[in-house]
């Protein structure tokens, strides 16, 4: 319950600030220890929201473990879970190259592709958030991704009937292009 409190008051103004400030990170990051789906969503949630635009919330997380967990939680066998998971890394990573680099050699990238390629739309569309946030200005996680040939997976994207969706793979996309001409060339001729 304290995660769902801390992730509603990380949305108001300074807040992140002042919640990071009074140690509030390292025990959410000690939630995602739990046995319980809900706790372990609500923690992750609640992260997600701290981390959102902010450098330092983003390191502390880094710093205290949290990467570790949230991208273990890409492999469990809860969407909600796995959805969650990808929107935190999304929302970690962002303008972050050391979370970025970090979440590469954790081996996130994998699974963050398989989940472009479930069923379920949502999961979906936040594991391409999290392939945008990792390959955004990084050209050691962009080779990452495109080793595994996740264009051909993010233009399927492209054809879903949801705005959405159809925005987050073109922005993926972009991400991956990142400033090669080389790159650039390969990510068109896989839209087509």
């Amino acid at each position: 319950r304290s995660a769902v409190i801390l992730s509603d008051l990380a949305c108001v103004d300074d807040n992140q600030e002042s919640i990071s400030a009074q140690g509030g990170i390292p025990p959410l990051v000690h939630l995602l220890e739990s046995e319980l789906e809900d706790v372990l969503v609500n923690a992750v949630n609640a992260l997600r929201v701290l981390c959102t635009g902010n450098h330092g919330n983003q390191s502390t997380v880094a710093e205290n473990c949290g990467l570790e967990p949230l991208v273990e939680f890409l492999g469990v066998d809860s969407d909600i879970l796995k959805a969650a998971a990808a929107a935190a890394l999304a929302s970690i990573c962002a303008g972050h190259k050391d979370n970025q680099d970090r979440v590469v050699e954790q081996g996130a990238v994998r699974p963050l592709v398989d989940l472009v390629c479930c069923r379920n739309v949502t999961v979906q569309v936040k594991a391409a958030s999290a392939l945008e946030a990792i390959a955004e200005n990084n050209s050691t996680s962009q080779a990452a991704i495109l080793d595994l040939d996740a264009p051909k997976f993010l233009n399927k994207l492209l054809k879903v009937w949801s705005v959405e969706v159809k925005e987050q793979g073109a922005c993926t996309l972009w991400a991956l292009a990142g400033h090669t001409p080389r790159q650039q060339r390969m990510i068109a001729e896989k839209i087509g």
